[in-house]
This record gives C-alpha cells, sequence and structure tokens, in this order.
C-alpha cells in the first residue's frame, strides 16, 4: 500500500462566509464547497482558510464535488488531477489554452501546469487530485519510471498522461468515480484509498495503451 500523505484540517470558508462542509477518510481531503480563493480578496474569514490551502494543495489526495452558479478562480498549480463536469459546464485555462468541460468528457492535468476556472452557469464540478507519494508509486508500479523520485532525488515531475479533453466512452473509470462520489454524498461506506489506487492504475493503462496507439500509427 502507498505510504500514508500528511493530513491535513481545511475548513474552507465559501464566499458568504460559512465553512465548507469536508472531511479526512484515510488522509483524503473531502470538500464539498467552492472554497474562497482569488480573485476575490483576502479578508479576515477568509485569511487561515486560504493560508491552509496553499500549505496543503498538491500534497494530499483529495476530491472535490461541488456545485455552483457563478464561480471564477484564477490560476493555480495543479496536481495530478482528473476534472469532469457533471452538470453545467465550466471554461478553464490551462496554461495559455482555454477548454470548455463539458458532462461526459474528462480533463487529465499534470503537476507544474497551472490552471483557472471560470463558471457562469449552475454546475457541479467533480475532481479528484493525487498525492505525490500516491502517484509516484502507482506509476513506478506499472513500470513508468520515477526511480529518482522514489529514492528520494529532487526532480522535475514526469508529465503521466496528454492534457487534452477525453471521452470515457467505454465506461471504463465510471465503477471507481461513481464509488467516489457516492461515498462523498453519504450513499456508499468505506474509505476512498483504494479506489484512488485502482482509479490511478486504470488512467495510466489508459494513457499507455493509448500512446503506443500513436506510436503504431505513426511507424505504419
Amino acid at each position: 500500500m502507498p505510504a500514508q500523505p500528511r493530513k491535513f484540517a481545511i475548513s474552507a470558508p465559501s464566499r458568504g462566509g460559512d465553512a465548507a462542509v469536508h472531511s479526512t477518510i484515510v488522509a483524503v481531503i473531502v470538500t464539498t464547497r467552492f472554497p474562497d480563493l482569488p480573485p476575490g480578496p483576502e479578508t479576515a474569514v477568509n485569511a487561515e482558510f486560504r493560508a491552509r490551502f496553499r500549505a496543503g494543495w498538491g500534497r494530499v489526495d483529495s476530491v472535490f464535488l461541488a456545485r455552483t452558479a457563478r464561480a471564477e478562480i484564477e490560476p493555480l498549480p495543479s496536481a495530478w488531477s482528473i476534472k469532469l463536469v457533471l452538470e453545467g459546464s465550466a471554461e478553464l485555462r490551462l496554461g495559455r489554452r482555454r477548454l470548455r468541460l463539458e458532462p461526459g468528457r474528462f480533463l487529465l492535468v499534470n503537476p507544474g501546469q497551472t490552471y483557472g476556472v471560470r463558471i457562469d452557469e449552475p454546475t457541479l464540478c467533480f475532481s479528484l487530485h493525487f498525492s505525490p507519494t500516491l502517484a509516484r508509486e502507482v506509476a513506478a508500479s506499472q513500470g513508468l519510471g520515477w526511480d529518482a523520485a522514489l529514492d528520494g532525488r529532487e526532480v522535475a515531475p514526469e508529465p503521466l498522461w496528454r492534457e487534452q479533453l477525453q471521452r470515457d466512452d467505454d465506461g471504463a473509470l465510471q465503477p471507481w468515480l461513481g464509488r467516489i462520489r457516492a461515498r462523498v454524498a453519504g450513499a456508499a461506506a468505506g474509505a476512498h484509498e483504494e479506489d484512488f489506487v485502482e482509479l490511478l492504475a486504470r488512467l495510466l493503462a489508459r494513457e499507455c495503451r493509448e500512446r503506443y496507439r500513436m506510436l503504431s500509427r505513426l511507424s505504419a
């Protein structure tokens, strides 16, 4: 099993000042309300949360499932993550690109990339963020490198996948995404970690198959 990442207790005030609903299950942070982040002004209400968010962001496994009718978050550094919109739509600013994320598609993002979010209609967002510990160990288990990282050397994170909109046409990812979503909603028992490991392994295997197909087409 992967080493347990550090736990963070984050209570995120919404833009209205209420505390966000969250819980920590097997070192997975769960957030169910849009956090109050820049470009909104820093206030006495959100200052402590923003400091804790910056300290923990990208270092822990986390689930984000939240609904909003309007939101804007300025670009921030990403973790290894998969991002989905279950209802509505969201504009993602990925580096210099602008992508429209809608139901039926997902986006994979590598660490080191920056992304921002803009939402102008009722939208339900769902994303999973994988800690460096988990990403490295699952990638290593599939023979995808990471020797230097596992030895503790400081190296730039490798891009594990292509940053483009994709479809889960065969539904291969839905059992794990569905279980995690149901657990967040309180409709399923158990811990998130096993599903995180299995989902990440399947995403990496999917990426390897796609790269093999691309190379095969180039060499044909």
